[in-house]
């Protein structure tokens, strides 16, 4: 992508702010789920603002950091601007998995009794959650040790933190659709009886 633009890494960018979009949106959807009528325009509006929020500064950080075959990756952990941007970045990811993990959660252990595959569903994307948080601490944690001098291994980084995030976000794809194919299934049998 970066021949086709001429603006080196502008991939990496595109998918840090489909991935903030991405978790935003479900941030929203649980929050649809969880508020009472009268508190959901403040939930909804609150994330939705924070969502443009940090869009906008990793936008802006990329533009002012980007520099000809600089990568936006832990590669680049001695580059002050590429931390402060992968910072922005993992935090919004940590606050969102830490809130979709907390919230599917309840919901699923409120659902257990009743609607087991929606139960199973949500506890598939509450672990989604938590596994995006556990990528989130421990690359954010690798650049914070890095910048005061004390980094483990980068392969041990990658190692850790890239399976967590394709779990995260396998959990939580899984786990929103689950709770449908259960619906259905229950649909279909009480049509054929």
């Amino acid at each position: 992508m970066s021949e086709l633009t001429g603006i080196s890494s502008v991939a990496k960018l595109t998918a840090h702010l489909a991935a903030v979009a991405f978790m935003g949106s479900l941030q929203i959807m649980i929050v649809d789920w969880t508020h009472t009528r009268a508190h959901m325009a403040a939930a909804v509006c609150s994330r939705s603002a924070l969502i443009l929020a940090i869009q906008i500064a990793l936008t802006w950080q990329f533009v002012a950091a980007n520099h000809l075959g600089l990568t936006f990756t832990t590669d680049h952990a001695d580059n002050v601007q590429v931390v402060a941007y992968l910072l922005t970045y993992l935090s919004f990811g940590a606050v969102a998995g830490l809130e979709i993990a907390i919230l599917s959660a309840g919901m699923a252990l409120g659902a257990w009794s009743r609607r087991r595959s929606i139960a199973i569903g949500l506890a598939a994307t509450a672990l989604g959650g938590a596994a995006v948080l556990a990528y989130t601490v421990s690359k954010g944690g690798y650049l914070i040790a890095y910048q005061v001098g004390f980094p483990w291994s980068l392969s041990v980084e990658k190692a850790i933190s890239s399976p967590f995030a394709g779990l995260g976000t396998l959990l939580m794809v899984v786990g929103l659709c689950l709770p449908m194919a259960g619906h259905r299934a229950t649909a279909e049998s009480a049509a054929m009886s």
